[in-house]
């Protein structure tokens, strides 16, 4: 779906020379690119409006996608996988939020953030095999994840002491601790694969 679009857009583009043919490949993966993020936010907004909490939704997008964008991590190998996998996630982040929202207090909130925080500190920024980084990305992109999760953490807590929305402190709360695990989540798939290729290979059996 997301290439058939992009590939319209960038023939209709070429055809009224606004780019050169040459570019196509270029455009159409940025096109591509283009589409399904929208698509994407378009459909985590419609659940916000669905579930009455577009106040967490916008504050979910606030803190998630800077973070994103620098701190990295796991990434799914095609458009449609991302796509599933982000409506799925935030439907049970959504769900979750109801059911634990009698439950919740100020102490598990702010255990919840110092972990996470403590994970992206360790983490971040970490490139995919899918979307890797440079030497110099990984210290540029690093400063700024760092500073990015600090601010965040801390404005986090400052909503707590003022007393503001509980559904905001949750979902912002949920944005923070998601990128953790998407951090954590390679590092957990390498240290199993390392641990599965070192292990010692059965004896046979003496006769």
């Amino acid at each position: 779906m997301y290439k058939r679009a992009a590939e319209k857009l960038t023939q209709a583009a070429i055809l009224n020379h606004v780019i050169d043919s040459d570019e196509k490949e270029l455009y159409m993966y940025a096109d591509q690119a283009m589409f399904a993020r929208l698509l994407g936010w378009g459909t985590l907004l419609l659940l916000g409006v669905v579930f009455q909490c577009i106040p967490g939704t916008l504050a979910f997008f606030i803190m998630f996608f800077p973070l994103r964008i620098y701190a990295g991590g796991y990434h799914a190998r095609d458009y449609g996988r991302c796509y599933l996998a982000s409506t799925l996630v935030f439907g049970i982040l959504i769900i979750g939020s109801k059911i634990i929202a009698f439950y919740v207090n100020p102490l598990a909130i702010l255990v919840s953030l110092m972990i996470s925080l403590v994970m992206i500190l360790m983490l971040a920024p970490l490139g995919d095999q899918n979307k890797p980084l440079s030497d110099s990305e990984q210290k540029k992109y690093g400063r700024i994840a760092k500073a990015i999760a600090v601010a965040e953490v801390i404005a986090v807590i400052a909503m707590m002491v003022m007393k503001i929305r509980q559904e905001i402190v949750l979902f912002s709360t949920f944005a923070i601790f998601l990128e953790a695990l998407l951090l954590f989540f390679p590092r957990w798939k390498e240290i199993f694969h390392l641990t599965k290729n070192t292990s010692p290979p059965k004896s046979e059996p003496q006769i």
